[in-house]
């Protein structure tokens, strides 16, 4: 797929989109200097985008360079805070989590859980819950998803709750818990 990509951006240099997927093809076949280059031009062609920038997060994420791909994906949202609604704060808290910035990574969590809730994105209590388990909070999480079963979350996110709680409880090995819930 790079080599397609390759030619590509060889015939069409301007082609924002090619070089783009070029980086990600790179990205993935194990070129982490490729898959640089290759954003770099596509910036080099949309320089007003964020999405480049998001691009070197992404391929800065893949290879496990988590403080660059957090810096990149602040970057890309400093640009356009409304760029991805807000995903690249979340993106950014992951980085930071995994390059062991814990404090770092609640602070752009909550940054990102503050956009969501003033969008008034009724799956924001869900990705609270995520984010408090997989950070190591299994006992927050429980909480939060069962505070919002409580109150009057849409059904969609009240049924999104029910399955990670029943998904938690199987991972736990409690399978009575997890039919109840």
């Amino acid at each position: 797929a790079a080599g397609v990509w390759k030619r590509i951006t060889t015939t069409a240099p301007q082609d924002a989109d090619a070089w783009n997927q070029l980086g990600y093809a790179l990205c993935w076949s194990g070129d982490y200097q490729g898959a640089l280059a290759a954003v770099h031009e596509y910036a080099r062609v949309r320089p007003a985008e964020p999405n480049p920038i998001d691009s070197e997060g992404d391929i800065h994420f893949w290879f496990g360079k988590y403080s660059e791909a957090a810096k990149s994906y602040a970057a890309a949202n400093a640009k356009s805070p409304s760029f991805l609604s807000g995903g690249e704060v979340y993106k950014e808290a992951w980085a930071k989590f995994l390059a062991g910035d814990k404090a770092g990574a609640d602070a752009s969590f909550s940054a990102f859980q503050q956009l969501r809730a003033d969008a008034k994105d009724p799956s924001v209590t869900l990705f609270a819950a995520d984010w408090q388990y997989r950070t190591g909070r299994a006992k927050d999480a429980r909480n939060t998803a069962n505070a919002a079963l409580r109150n009057d979350s849409p059904a969609p996110v009240r049924a999104a709750l029910a399955a990670q709680l029943a998904l938690w409880d199987l991972m736990d090995g409690d399978r009575a818990a997890a039919a109840k819930d």
